[in-house]
C-alpha cells in the first residue's frame, strides 16, 4: 500500500514542479515583453 502512495506522491510532486516551472516561465515572459514595450517608449 505504501508503494502506491509513494508513486502517487512522486507523480503529484512532478506535476507540481511542472506547474511551477510553467508559471514562472510565463511570469518571466510577461516581464520580458513589458521591458520591451518600456524600451520602445
Amino acid at each position: 500500500m505504501t508503494r502506491v502512495y509513494q508513486l502517487a506522491g512522486a507523480a503529484g510532486s512532478a506535476a507540481l514542479d511542472a506547474m511551477y516551472a510553467a508559471y514562472y516561465a510565463s511570469i518571466a515572459q510577461t516581464e520580458a515583453s513589458s521591458d520591451a514595450t518600456r524600451r520602445r517608449r
